[in-house]
């Protein structure tokens, strides 16, 4: 799909130039168009203009000021009548009514850029069933996040009622806005895994769903052009492009000035008052809006126009002469003859979005707030007289926080930026000598890389697979034949069709051997563990141990069970140690898959939860895919709100999950009761329930965190400040090459904990020298070593007292060049 478009500054004239574009196209080659904006003020304007500039191009507006209630069916009888030469309707009128007929024959400018994303939550914990049983959902292909929904066969009829819901019911008002959007084929839609398999967990149940309009709801007009400030930058640029839609510069329209320049943003002083993310949230620990304007009075004198949320009440606004706009005000042109604008506007997402947004799109936070709330700061304030190009007003700007503020100098060359010290200690100090941070890759070479490893990552399970599917079951049977405890396999069991399944055990966390066992069928597997749990230990260290990893003991001369060592992966396994989570809601967020979910010796110790869960794989996996599975399933302990590791849930509560047992060749003891045998328990998800298929789960690897990179903050000062930025450019150059080398360092460091953790009992002194030489390979000095010694002495499974006694000697012989 092919789309012309427009990008330039506000108030450069696109509309101007496309009028006179269409002039151009009815006079010499009677064409006809469509003009598309989104408010009925901004046609009237448009009209009036159009009309003057071009008096011989027959011009009709069709807005429900003229046809209240027959929009749609007056718009559809011109596009046929073809007795006018250019209409204007609304962008509702447009995207409402995809399949209008005739329209190959005219020629469509959207003017202004439209919403493409869709957002909704709903808390419906007991009408739950009566929304849910009409619709159905899906696995999403490419993100474990999100599930797809579809309307149910049959129940067509009952959603597209509550879609339109012409009896203006006050209880399907509040899900109208979802039946929307899933009753119209252009937009795509989805619901939050987590909410969706968590509904009816301790009687709450939430409707939370994201969605994107698809480019088709647009197809079909005979030529397709959107125009609009900055679109390079929106959402519909970012995400359409992403989609496969070539965008191309439109041909003739050409505005008179694409860019700001130095004439229009030496003009401007952009003010702000918190360093920090302006959120509802930040402005109530402030007091609330009140509050705030009580400050700014003594910063805003006169005539004002000014933009706040729509909790804000007029009266709450207590700076004189102020006049309120919307937030989102692109084509408002009344407000030139004011000098002074006060946007204090959050407009932020829901942290959900912000990750849909990055999981569907690749379109990191930053990204996705400067294309909708930073870019509507940015339209409010060229709505005063900086929309007047010749005019040499100063104008006056306040907006809460240094990334707005950052964003509007960024495209006002020449304007200032000022901070304003509110006095309220929750706003914070000035930071402006700190830099700002962008991204360093952008869109489309994270989802390139991302794309790569994805391809990497299922060939290499791929490769296993067949393996697995050549080699024959007496091939793999190693001559242990029974568990721990004299448990026999039947001898019929041997003789089943499924593939083998081989694991390994270990006596102890001292063993130096390695029993592998290859059970007939993952049935044979989970009977024998089920039995295992069933046995009483006076100490956890009389159980075995058992890893979901077959072992090559040669495939390193250092380590027999490390990282190095490890072959191929059949069983993940997720460890939760003093966690606040239930497992029940643990077994509701995985139900997709077969698992099995059990105590570990120590549960209900201090009151915490300690529990292990199980997750066969329906064909064997290598050490990246495994991360890369374990990943996806860390992701969903988080999106129900749980931390995991460093990563933060919306909760802020710890998970418990141990990301210490990520590593393919971690070890875990066999189930058995509790040390408290009524803390017990055993969850089995099995019968009937799909294994965890690893090439379908590859197809949702999290996509890569965006890195950042600090810059200067504003780049468009005078001629004598930019020459300073430029030689500050230089030094940055230079301290990033030490920040590269620090990154190796680091890589390097972790590189060598991660063998360190796999190390074994009866390996811990070779094993914690061997970790001391890589970090100094990598560049730590001796005190950085002895300091990092200390830290991680005892995360292995030798004996920690053992490697305390051992840093000494270590650091004696790093200084005296060992290594």
């Amino acid at each position: 799909m092919r789309i012309n478009y427009v990008d330039s500054c506000a108030g450069s004239g696109k509309t101007t130039a496309a009028i006179k574009s269409i002039a151009h196209g009815v006079e010499r080659l009677q064409s006809r168009f469509v003009i598309a904006q989104p408010t009925r003020q901004l046609i009237a304007s448009t009209l009036e203009r159009a009309r003057q500039m071009a008096p011989s191009v027959r011009w009709r507006a069709i807005t429900a000021d003229q046809y209240p209630g027959e929009v749609a069916s007056e718009f559809r009888k011109a596009l046929q009548a073809r007795d006018v030469d250019c209409i204007l309707v609304t962008h509702k009128c447009i995207l409402d009514n995809p399949d209008l007929r005739g329209k190959v024959d005219w020629s469509l400018i959207v003017d202004e850029v439209p919403q493409v994303d869709f957002s909704f939550q709903k808390n419906l914990s007991i009408t739950w069933d009566w929304w849910t049983e009409h619709f159905d959902v899906v696995a999403n292909s490419s993100c474990d996040a999100l599930l797809d929904v579809m309307i149910k066969p049959g129940h067509a009829s009952i959603v597209d009622q509550w879609a339109r819901n012409e009896e203006q019911d006050d209880v399907v008002a509040v899900v109208q806005p979802f039946f929307n959007a899933l009753v119209n084929p252009h937009w795509n839609l989805a619901l939050t895994r987590g909410d969706w398999m968590s509904a009816g967990w301790q009687g709450r149940a939430q409707l939370h769903a994201h969605g994107w309009l698809q480019p088709s709801v647009l197809e079909g007009w005979g030529d397709l052009t959107i125009m609009g400030a900055n679109l390079t930058n929106s959402l519909l640029y970012l995400v359409w492009k992403s989609q496969g839609v070539d965008f191309q510069p439109h041909p003739m329209i050409k505005p008179a000035f694409p860019r700001h320049d130095d004439t229009t943003g030496s003009r401007v002083r952009v003010k702000y008052f918190t360093e920090g993310i302006w959120s509802k949230t930040l402005r109530n620990k402030c007091g609330g809006l009140q509050s705030i304007c009580n400050r700014l009075k003594d910063h805003v004198d006169g005539r004002h126009i000014w933009s706040a949320n729509g909790d804000v009440q007029d009266w709450q606004w207590t700076i004189p002469l102020g006049c309120r706009i919307p937030p989102v005000s692109h084509g408002l042109n009344d407000y030139r003859d004011f000098d002074k604008a006060v946007f204090v506007a959050a407009l932020n997402d829901m942290t959900s979005h912000f990750a849909w947004a990055e999981k569907t799109f690749g379109i990191d936070p930053m990204e996705l707030s400067r294309a909708k709330a930073q870019e509507a700061a940015y339209q409010m304030i060229m709505r005063t007289a900086l929309r007047d190009r010749d005019s040499d007003v100063p104008v006056s700007v306040i907006v809460p926080d240094r990334r707005t503020a950052d964003y509007i100098c960024g495209l006002l060359p020449g304007s200032r930026l000022d901070f304003l010290d509110l006095g309220i200690p929750e706003l914070g100090p000035s930071q402006r000598g700190r830099p700002t941070k962008v991204v360093v890759r952008s869109n489309a070479e994270r989802n390139a890389a991302h794309q790569k490893r994805k391809k990497q990552l299922k060939a290499t399970v791929t490769a296993l697979r067949d393996l697995q599917e050549r080699v024959t079951h007496d091939g793999l049977v190693s001559n242990e034949n029974t568990l721990y405890m004299d448990y026999s396999l039947e001898d019929d069991l041997m003789n089943q069709t499924c593939h083998s399944v081989t694991l390994s055990f270990e006596l102890t966390t001292t063993s130096r051997s390695i029993v592998n066992h290859t059970f007939n069928s993952w049935d044979v597997v989970r009977d024998e563990l089920r039995r295992c749990h069933e046995v009483v230990f006076a100490s956890k260290a009389n159980n075995w141990l058992i890893s979901g990893a077959t072992f090559d003991p040669d495939a390193s001369p250092d380590t027999t069970k490390g990282a190095a060592n490890v072959v191929q992966m059949q069983l993940l396994q997720l460890d939760f140690d003093d966690s606040p989570l239930d497992p029940e809601r643990v077994h509701r967020i995985f139900q997709d898959v077969r698992h099995l979910l059990f105590n570990s010796y120590s549960n209900g110790r201090d009151g915490l939860w300690r529990y292990r869960m199980v997750v066969p794989l329906n064909c064997p996996v290598g050490s990246e895919a495994y991360k890369a599975i374990w990943d996806i399933c860390a992701d969903r302990v988080r999106n129900i709100g749980y931390s995991v590791g460093t990563k933060l849930g919306e909760s802020g509560i710890n998970s418990g999950l141990d990301i210490s047992k990520r590593t393919p060749s971690s070890w875990f003891y066999l189930p058995c009761q509790a040390k408290d045998q009524s803390k017990s328990f055993w969850i089995d998800h099995w019968d009937g329930v799909p294994m965890l298929d690893p090439l379908e789960w590859l197809d949702r690897v999290v996509i890569d965190a965006p890195e950042y990179q600090e810059v200067a903050a504003v780049k468009n000062h005078s001629p004598d400040l930019r020459r300073l930025l430029e030689r500050l450019v230089h030094r940055e150059t230079v301290e990033d090459a030490d920040h590269q080398r620090e990154e190796c360092r680091k890589r390097a460091y972790e590189a060598a904990l991660e063998d360190w953790r796999a190390t074994t009992a009866g390996e811990g002194n070779a094993g914690f020298w061997r970790f001391a030489c890589r970090l100094a390979q990598a560049g730590y000095d001796h005190a950085e070593i002895a300091q990092l010694l200390n830290m991680h002495h005892g995360d292995s499974q030798s004996n920690r007292q053992d490697r305390k006694k051992q840093i000494k000697s270590i650091t004696i012989s790093l200084g005296n060049g060992r290594t």
